[in-house]
């Protein structure tokens, strides 16, 4: 049964990611009136449910972007048209978090609707610059016209809105119009997933082995940091001077990520090769998982109140999953011990130095910034040679006919392995 389990592990996630996703959506029709229960509902931000669709678009554009590793010398046109559907998901991922375009009239001053043209035009034309590549490629046709109707499934939710705002609803439709329109944009999420997953080796191609396998978080990880950093500080001020606070903010969505990010990084021997991951590592994994929900779903506003004194939510709760996360970094990681050291005195003091300052910009910078180190020995500590080992210590071999050439892959060897 274990051994079946490995063989089929792309299909269980892919039926665990739609079983979670049904249920969470039917709760969403079932009118419950409890602050608890709107976390799981998707017409509501700063949640759950924003975060759990946000991050299935960044997993899909991670699987896009294995596209773009694996065919990047064999068939670069091809190659190419993944780069910008793994773009195109970054940017939607960022939107459902963020709460982007339902902002930006404030910004372009020329309307609802006309604010967003030049985006929806560089989006689609990504869009379109994608399909033709892999058409005159000879791309299946399957994968090709799956591509496009969930991408037309993200238009008609966008119609979905300009209805609801430009046509009087009795009041009782409102929860089957929200339960229509989120259900679309998740079926389009979802076939969007099972479509790039193909890309990926690994536990999501049905075959353990070599990369790529998720290639974008360690390929990129040193433009991801210097991006990261450079953005936080922008970003965390951005979201707490815009109006609408309990709209989403892009501060949470680049927390999210880095942490998602760091959780997928420690379990790299598992996506690549379906290994069993120690303690410290599933530890690790558990605890990165928390804070990116956290990220998100833990609004800066929240308070505690305690007999003595009272605190913030959101740093308080980053404070209790730094403490378990320092110890697995010092003392579980293979990484080199100072990288390690210094990670753990940075999260520390982060975290220390929010529990007394909590303003907007420091609630929503902290996050991120913890996000960045943890991330940083996450990844980097799964490029060493030791981290490949299996549970009784002898390294994979990286088989010979992955030969790389930057962070391209010979697809016709690899093929015919």
């Amino acid at each position: 049964m274990i051994r079946s389990a490995r063989v089929n592990w792309s299909k269980l996630w892919l039926h665990c990611v739609v079983g979670v996703s049904l249920v969470m959506l039917i709760m969403g029709l079932i009118p419950v009136k409890s602050r608890y229960w709107y976390l799981f509902h998707f017409a509501w931000e700063n949640n759950v449910a924003a975060w759990w669709s946000g991050m299935l678009l960044l997993i899909a554009a991670l699987h896009a972007f294995d596209g773009y590793v694996l065919l990047e010398r064999s068939k670069p046109n091809v190659a190419q048209g993944w780069a910008a559907i793994s773009l195109i998901l970054t940017v939607l991922s960022i939107d459902e978090i963020g709460s982007i375009h339902e902002r930006m009239d404030r910004v372009l001053h020329l309307g609802t609707w006309w604010s967003l043209l030049p985006f929806a035009l560089i989006l689609l034309s990504l869009l379109g610059y994608a399909l033709v590549s892999f058409w005159l490629a000879r791309e299946p046709l399957r994968k090709v016209a799956l591509l496009a109707f969930a991408f037309a499934l993200f238009g008609t939710v966008a119609f979905q809105e300009f209805l609801e705002h430009h046509i009087a609803w009795a009041s009782w439709t409102a929860v089957v119009r929200g339960f229509i329109e989120e259900g679309t944009e998740l079926l389009g999420i979802l076939i969007l997933l099972s479509v790039c997953m193909g890309n990926s080796r690994g536990i999501f191609g049905g075959r353990n082995g070599p990369s790529p396998t998720l290639e974008l978080i360690h390929v990129l990880r040193a433009p991801i940091l210097v991006m990261s950093l450079t953005a936080a500080p922008f970003l965390a001020y951005l979201s707490a001077v815009w109006p609408d606070q309990w709209r989403g903010h892009p501060a949470s969505w680049l927390a999210a990520a880095l942490f998602l990010f760091a959780a997928l990084g420690n379990a790299k021997r598992f996506l690549e090769y379906g290994d069993s991951l120690s303690v410290s590592d599933w530890g690790l994994v558990l605890l990165c998982g928390a804070a990116s929900v956290c990220s998100v779903a833990c609004r800066p506003t929240y308070s505690i109140d305690f007999p003595v004194a009272g605190t913030n939510l959101r740093a308080l709760v980053f404070f209790l999953l730094s403490l378990p996360t320092c110890v697995l970094l010092i003392f579980g990681s293979r990484y080199a011990k100072k990288t390690r050291l210094s990670a753990a005195i940075a999260v520390a003091g982060l975290v220390s130095f929010a529990l007394f300052h909590t303003s907007l910009f420091t609630l929503y910078a902290l996050p991120a910034l913890v996000g960045i180190p943890v991330y940083y020995v996450s990844s980097a500590r799964n490029q060493r040679p030791e981290a490949l080992a299996s549970d009784h210590g002898a390294p994979h071999p990286m088989p010979e006919p992955v030969a790389r050439q930057g962070i391209a892959f010979d697809y016709e060897r690899l093929k015919n392995e």
